[in-house]
């Protein structure tokens, strides 16, 4: 994912020092990878919804650096795929690592819990949770904002044009790579 990240900071138009990374699941795990990395991660934030936790296989690197990306993770407690521990061990490698985190744990939230078809799925290892999911994505659009954009909560920017859907047009733009499971 690195070799990713740095392709993309070298395309024309693109502020490397304003690249984040979010990523669902499997891919939620990546981007906590990704993260460990530190400084050398090219990124400025990573946010891992319902992703799985454990205390990876990367070694984290220092994650106190200033370059360092910020990390948000938004899980469900009620995930079987995170176990008690590997949650523990998680948080205990952030702390250890220096890094700057947030974690959002939502009671009683299942698995997949930011897809609105999981409310289809009759497994009970899955489902959507609204709130969660509205929850998470504030969160998400905050950590970003205040890491790749203008560094101050997007409800200040009454200078900016409110383009349909709530997007804004002005000199400010961010680019975020995806990485979905």
């Amino acid at each position: 994912m690195q070799a990713s990240v740095a392709a993309l900071a070298q395309v024309p138009g693109v502020d490397g020092k304003r690249l984040a990374a979010l990523g669902y699941c499997f891919g939620g795990r990546a981007v906590l990878d990704l993260a460990r990395a530190g400084s050398e991660a090219g990124i400025a934030a990573a946010v891992s919804f319902h992703g799985i936790l454990d205390n990876g296989v990367v070694t984290s690197g220092d994650m106190s650096h200033e370059d360092a990306p910020r990390v948000l993770i938004c899980h469900g407690d009620a995930d079987p795929f995170v176990s008690v521990e590997g949650l523990r061990a998680c948080e205990e490698q952030l702390r250890e690592s220096g890094a700057r985190w947030d974690m959002l744990v939502f009671g009683k939230v299942r698995h997949g819990f930011t897809n609105p078809a999981q409310a289809l799925n009759t497994n009970p290892a899955f489902g959507y949770d609204e709130r969660a999911a509205r929850l998470s994505w504030k969160a998400t659009q905050e950590t970003f904002w205040r890491k790749c954009c203008c560094r101050e909560p997007m409800r200040r920017v009454s200078d900016r044009t409110k383009l349909p859907g709530g997007l804004l047009r002005g000199k400010v733009h961010f680019r975020v790579s995806i990485s979905l499971c």
